[in-house]
């Protein structure tokens, strides 16, 4: 009868593990000389295989999701999948093909290899289904021992599973999921689907024979092969553990020169944070002075401006009384003459306030070019200070010691005395 072959994989046969995939990938299987002399190397590339996948990166894959596993602990901070070393962490399937399969077209042999490895997936999880091959370089003519007819060989989906529980995340349970009624449900669901989508069975209804001494003989055949791709795959791996010592000590070697650079660099952060300490101590003291010298010249134009102000409204005055009077200037000459001397004093008082007003106004330009040459190497520093992940708090400082301005247009008012 058909039925799915079993192959239990504990973590000690990790090699083991190894050999499989190398004996199953497309690019490791033509470079190797096989015992089994039934290989046609001429048709390997015509071999499937679910993921595209050659044999370094379907290992690596393994590996991956059994420390993917490994890796999640439980409210205790432990690993949550048992960690003996003799855990069983990968199953190897072996599904052969329908007896009547040469009755369906290539289209739908595909389709049935497709749909099979589909539900392996599902009954797996599609993480757990490492990879899948079918190889048609194995098909060959062979005399039936039980009938002695010449017949032809099936071919086979092999599979490379990781026993995850089904009711357990991130357990491996391979006892539970290799139990006979477990592998008897997969039969017939396989069984089923073959007839009900391609009319044909995939269980014959026959009872297994009794093997013989030339069957045991191929088995035993079969294992030294595996044996054999077992030492090469142990020799392999003793090479990469060596080669990843080595690069583990370059890997340390950088680490500490990355952590001297680090160190070099937070001391140079250190040096540089010192000397923006010393330059803001500075700049605070500059814009504390610069804060009183510009609050006694605010002092000094507020004054002026006063003084104006009493000296614009003092002309008006006398605007007024100049047009109210010139009807009678011609009679009050003499008068007139004394009030145009009194004009032109004040006249030249308003000049002078005028002059003294410019002066004043010079010097105030003056600390403002000053203010804005502060404010541009405070700036350049702040941005340094950015540039090497150190923020002050510029704005606050400014907004503590520096006064309000006013800008003042010349010529508006007159100078002071």
């Amino acid at each position: 009868m058909s039925s799915i072959n079993y192959k239990k994989m504990a973590k000690t046969a990790r090699a083991g593990i190894a050999a499989i995939i190398a004996h199953n990938s497309t690019d490791t299987r033509l470079q190797k000389d096989h015992s089994n002399k039934d290989i046609d190397k001429s048709r390997t590339a015509d071999n499937w295989q679910l993921y595209k996948m050659g044999y370094r990166d379907t290992y690596d894959k393994f590996l991956s999701r059994i420390k993917e596993i490994d890796s999640v602990l439980d409210e205790n901070g432990k690993q949550v999948c048992n960690q003996r070393s003799n855990r069983i962490e990968a199953i190897y399937l072996e599904i052969p093909y329908p007896p009547e399969y040469k009755t369906l077209t290539q289209e739908q042999q595909d389709a049935w290899r497709d749909g099979v490895v589909n539900y392996l997936r599902h009954e797996f999880g599609n993480k757990n289904v490492i990879q899948a091959w079918v190889h048609v370089d194995e098909v060959h003519t062979y005399k039936d021992k039980f009938s002695g007819e010449l017949v032809e060989s099936r071919p086979h989906i092999h599979a490379l599973v990781v026993p995850e529980s089904k009711s357990k995340q991130n357990h491996l349970d391979a006892k539970t999921l290799t139990l006979k009624k477990n592998m008897q449900k997969r039969n017939r669901a396989i069984d089923t689907y073959t007839k009900k989508e391609y009319g044909i069975n995939f269980m014959t209804g026959e009872r297994a024979h009794k093997m013989k001494v030339e069957d045991l003989k191929r088995m035993q055949d079969a294992d030294t092969q595996i044996r054999e791709l077992t030492e090469r795959a142990t020799e392999a791996e003793r090479a990469a553990t060596k080669t990843e010592a080595e690069a583990q000590k370059r890997i340390d070697a950088a680490r500490r020169e990355m952590l001297q650079n680090e160190i070099d660099a937070e001391q140079k952060r250190i040096s540089v944070f010192r000397e923006l300490k010393k330059l803001e101590e500075k700049g605070a003291e500059y814009l504390r002075k610069l804060a009183a010298k510009q609050k006694t010249k605010q002092g000094q134009l507020d004054s002026a401006t006063k003084e104006l102000e009493k000296t614009q409204a003092e002309l008006e005055k006398i605007e007024i009384l100049k047009r109210e009077k010139t009807i009678e200037y011609n009679n009050l000459i003499l008068r007139g003459r004394a009030k145009a001397d009194e004009y032109n004093d004040l006249a030249i008082k308003y000049d002078d306030l005028v002059i003294k007003y410019d002066h004043l106004a010079i010097e105030n330009d003056e600390l403002q070019k000053i203010n804005k040459e502060l404010i541009n190497k405070i700036n350049k520093a702040q941005q340094q200070a950015e540039d090497l992940g150190i923020r002050f708090d510029w704005e606050r400082l400014l907004n503590k010691t520096e006064p309000d301005h006013m800008n003042y247009d010349r010529g508006e008012y007159g100078d002071e005395d």
